[in-house]
């Protein structure tokens, strides 16, 4: 019959003994011992559950300044009452703790208290351990791994499970968290924090999750976890609000796992990684969104970090994102027209445009706005504009160009180009880009309707590319140059029906 050894008052024990453990005291309990509801014992070292008979029942407090040992077998109970609690305030100021031995289902801890305020230290699991009424960590880190696992949380082998469904059930310091996987019973109407993080080096602070839940069923549960990792989107970006918005990159992932067989829940979630989190992507003036599988959640009244009005759990991830300038300028040109120059230009689509400043230059170097006009935001069809400069004068050559400008105040220049009221024979004739390199598009704007002939020679005036074109007067036309050019200066000849026009091309390496 197993003996049992009753204490009803606080006891402080000191056992002495060379092996197992990771002190030079110890307390091994091979048979019974029972704690009662009020009385305390202390260990100044470590205490093993041990033998075949070994067995704690815990409805005081036990507390230990080491690490605790639950061999196969062995059993750990309470009614709910019991603490098992961890310092390291006394004999192992400068050493990490650890509870070993499987502590779920008639293991399970009714309230643990861990205090581990030893620099860089951590409080660390070989077992699954399962908490029934609450864990409060006043200092330090729970890893759920007897070792560190970098940036992966889906590495950690065991759980920390809090099957209290209390919101207020997990109770941390403010440099405390979960280092690795960490499930919760969830109950309708509740937030629940789910602080989980990596180990420190990969991440040197927690990214914890909030989850606020709706509807559940009874004894729902979720298992999280958190990888810090930086990802390429597989969708280049997504519409929000009339914005498209272009991801840059993907951040975390923030895994979640529904407990049982398919139910139907609904819940809200925010995302709450800290500053050194975002360093991975670092761009300018960026939008967050929330991510669900490569897929945006929520909706666009959503602030950057939350969802809400889930129905499924996966994993998630937060989405750098800036708005993108896309204009297809199809044609941009000039004509003559009572003594002033009126500029028209026409788009093909256009994303996220706020509209164009029409600026104006006549050196073709220093360029002043004259204009602004309002673009369509967001357009998948042909879209016609004009403006009359009438502020111009006879011999005068003008240079124009189109800065269009996006919701986000970024912006990207139209080709030049040239006009006078005294007409256009002799304006010179703008290519670009200026300089490329042999085998890239070459682009420049048509002057008339009608047959156009390109030229391409070299240095030595060898002809070393030639194509005729149908255009449209203001058209922008793009060819390939050949791809065996080597490095210089090349003169471009354009020629139509009425005039001849040539200027400098630069190849570069």
């Amino acid at each position: 019959m197993k003996q049992y050894l009753y204490l009803f008052i606080t006891v402080v024990c000191l056992y002495t003994t060379n092996s197992f453990g990771q002190h030079n005291n110890e307390l091994f309990v091979k048979g019974g011992l029972y704690i009662e509801q009020g009385a305390e014992v202390y260990v100044w070292g470590d205490v093993h559950i041990d033998g075949t008979d070994g067995e704690i029942i815990n409805d005081g407090k036990l507390e230990l300044e080491g690490n605790f040992y639950k061999a196969p077998g062995t059993l750990y109970t309470d009614t709910g009452l019991g603490e098992l609690a961890f310092n390291n305030d006394d004999i192992n100021t400068s050493e990490s703790l650890m509870l070993s031995g499987d502590m779920t289902g008639d293991n399970a801890l009714s309230n643990l208290t861990i205090n581990n305020s030893s620099p860089g230290g951590s409080f660390s699991i070989a077992g699954n351990v399962e908490i029934t009424g609450a864990l409060n960590i006043t200092d330090g880190i729970f890893r759920t791994d007897n070792t560190g696992h970098g940036a992966y949380g889906e590495a950690y082998r065991y759980e920390l499970f809090i099957s209290n469904p209390d919101p207020n059930a997990l109770n941390l310091g403010p440099n405390s968290y979960i280092e690795g996987r960490l499930r919760r019973t969830v109950s309708s109407g509740n937030s629940y924090l789910f602080p989980i993080g990596v180990e420190p080096g990969s991440l040197n602070e927690p990214a914890p999750m909030e989850m606020f839940f709706n509807i559940v069923p009874p004894g729902f549960n979720v298992l999280t976890y958190f990888n810090h990792r930086l990802s390429s989107p597989d969708e280049p970006g997504v519409a929000c609000d009339n914005t498209y918005l272009k991801i840059d990159c993907l951040l975390g992932r923030w895994v979640t796992e529904p407990s049982g067989l398919p139910s139907t829940y609904s819940y809200d979630i925010e995302l709450l990684p800290g500053n050194d989190f975002f360093n991975l992507c670092p761009i300018t003036a960026p939008t967050y969104r929330v991510m669900l599988e490569n897929t945006p959640a929520g909706d666009c009244s959503d602030s950057d970090h939350a969802a809400d009005d889930l129905l499924s759990m996966s994993y998630f991830e937060l989405a750098a994102m800036g708005t993108v300038l896309d204009i297809e300028l199809d044609r941009f040109w000039a004509i003559i027209e009572d003594e002033a120059i009126r500029l028209n230009w026409t788009t093909i689509s256009e994303t996220n445009n706020a509209g164009f400043d029409l600026e104006r230059s006549t050196d073709g170097q220093n360029f002043e706005k004259i204009a602004w006009i309002p673009g369509q935001i967001n357009s998948s069809t042909s879209v016609d504009y004009t403006h009359k400069d009438i502020d111009v004068i006879r011999d005068v050559v003008y240079y124009y160009r189109l800065k269009a400008i996006d919701l986000g105040g970024e912006h990207d220049y139209s080709p030049v180009i040239t006009a006078s009221l005294a007409g256009f024979e002799g304006l010179d004739v703008q290519v670009y880009p200026n300089p490329l390199k042999a085998g890239e598009q070459l682009s420049f704007m048509s002057v008339n309707n009608g047959n156009l002939s390109l030229q391409i020679f070299d240095e030595s005036l060898r002809l070393v590319k030639s194509r005729d074109f149908q255009t449209l007067k203001g058209e922008i036309i793009s060819t390939e140059l050949p791809a065996n050019l080597v490095a210089g200066i090349y003169t471009v000849l354009l020629t139509d029906d009425s005039y001849s026009r040539r200027t400098r091309l630069m190849i570069v390496n």
